[in-house]
């Protein structure tokens, strides 16, 4: 007898079933820790000065236009 799932159709039970297990397998979350490494190779990649020049230039842009 196949098992049906009560939260998935029939036809998609049993890969359906494998995949709620395996996404059950959750590492130590650290979100701050995280933020700060992100934050980090942001702004010793040099994106940050990106982004503060694309902020002047948009500004910029958009006074010349009437924005």
């Amino acid at each position: 007898m196949e098992h049906f799932s009560p939260t998935a159709p029939a036809v998609f039970s049993s890969w359906l079933d494998h995949g709620l297990f395996f996404a059950q397998n959750v590492r130590d979350v650290d979100i701050l820790g995280d933020f700060q490494d992100a934050w980090s190779n942001f702004v010793q990649s040099g994106q940050i000065w990106a982004l503060i020049i694309g902020f002047v230039l948009g500004w910029g842009f958009r006074s010349f236009t009437g924005g």
